[in-house]
């Protein structure tokens, strides 16, 4: 369990190519297409765990955030970056406005504002 706490962080790795998006976690990768996507800065209003874990710093599996099922792989639930597709996923990449450049550039769409 004390390595797990130093070592999770560590695992979680986002990465963005041509139109998709992938989570690496100590556990595997997880795909999400990018293409049509919405992707904003995001802070939840509220957030419930329906299934994973958070252990050492590290928030991975599924949330009812802002009371919609969503795809959790952050280390911190205050703010990140939410993309609304196909799954809605919520990350916390260590430079939010670098990576939401990353995956506009892939085909993902900023919200039209209100």
């Amino acid at each position: 369990l004390a390595v797990n706490l130093f070592v999770l962080p560590a695992r979680l790795r986002y990465s963005v190519s041509a139109d998709r998006l992938e989570v690496r976690t100590l556990f595997g990768t997880h795909v999400f297409p990018l293409s049509g996507a919405k992707v904003k800065l995001h802070t939840p209003l509220v957030g419930e765990r329906l299934s994973g874990r958070g252990l050492g710093g590290t928030w991975v599996g599924s949330w009812a955030m802002d009371t919609a099922p969503t795809n959790v792989f952050a280390t911190s639930l205050d703010r990140g970056v939410l993309i609304d597709g196909e799954q809605r996923v919520f990350l916390t990449p260590a430079d939010g406005p670098a990576f939401m450049d990353a995956a506009l550039a892939a085909g993902a769409r900023a919200p039209q504002p209100r």
